[in-house]
């Protein structure tokens, strides 16, 4: 069970005053109403049933009225509302987080409706709150579970909770970081953590050191296997992090030892892309 309400963290679940998995047992719309230059919205009475509580209390069956809108425009547009583009029919199962002053008002305008797969990192993250666990047990039961299903959720979550140790301490951070090195994790698990930890330790690597050689390596691993975002680590990722822009970036050998630069040599030159790498080439040739 979640049971820390942080109404200003950056991730979801401490965010939430109630995350639940339900149900749709009934669903009943109303008309399609002109809101506004090509957006729609209408109102609909949702019965739920609640099938696992992962924070926050409430009665295990209730009416929920919500709003949805839709874009009726050619072009594609965001919406307002998170319940808003998603499948309304019954049976649907989902996992619903938002802030209330009760179950239904936070089921009623919620932050974020999630798939019923978000369901697996949820209970992970709800187990870990209450038994309180070190990072290292967390990326544990993390690979022990489909890797598929971890995604933006868990990795806000994670960084919350383990972040900043894992820049200090190189358990920590092998443990973290050994987290975007999984094949099949999700794209927006991994940019999630990696716009979160460079951003953070590219800010005082001398502070952050232990995180910055562990990050580093993991960054370079990634350049032949996640190909999506390969060029986004060449580019921007990898030289935030080593300083490449500042004068004068990181010594190499603070972040990677020789046995490590070769290798990172070898992992460079798998990369396929069209951005240059000449930058990291050169680090890698230095001190």
């Amino acid at each position: 069970m979640i049971t820390d309400v942080l109404l200003h963290s950056p991730s979801v679940l401490l965010r939430a005053t109630h995350v639940v998995r339900i149900v749709l047992t009934a669903v009943q719309p109303g008309p399609w109403e002109k809101e506004a230059e090509a957006l729609s919205r209408r109102r609909v009475e949702l019965s739920v049933r609640v099938e696992e509580m992962f924070k926050g209390k409430g009665p295990k069956k209730l009416m929920v009225p919500i709003v949805q809108h839709r874009n009726d425009a050619f072009v594609y547009q965001g919406v307002p509302g998170a319940w808003s583009e998603q499948r309304l029919d019954k049976g649907v199962e989902v996992v619903v987080a938002g802030v209330g002053t009760s179950l239904e008002a936070s089921l009623a305008e919620p932050e974020q409706v999630l798939p019923a797969k978000a369901a697996e990192e949820v209970r992970l993250v709800a187990h870990a709150e209450e038994k309180r666990l070190p990072v290292q047990e967390v990326a544990q039961a993390a690979k022990a579970i489909a890797p598929a299903a971890l995604d933006f959720v868990f990795a806000q979550w994670i960084w919350v909770r383990y972040g900043e140790r894992a820049l200090v301490d190189p358990a920590a951070a092998d443990a973290l970081f050994s987290l975007l090195e999984l094949p099949a994790l999700d794209d927006s698990a991994r940019v999630t953590l990696i716009v979160d930890a460079v951003g953070r330790a590219g800010s005082a690597q001398s502070t952050y050191l232990a995180g910055t050689r562990r990050l580093a390596r993991a960054l370079f691993r990634l350049l032949p296997q996640a190909k999506g975002l390969a060029d986004n680590l060449v580019t921007v990722d990898l030289p935030a992090l080593l300083r490449l822009r500042n004068a004068p970036p990181l010594p190499r050998s603070m972040v990677l030892d020789d046995a490590e630069r070769d290798a990172a040599r070898k992992l460079l030159g798998a990369y396929s892309g069209k951005a240059d790498v000449r930058p990291l080439e050169t680090w890698l040739e230095g001190p």
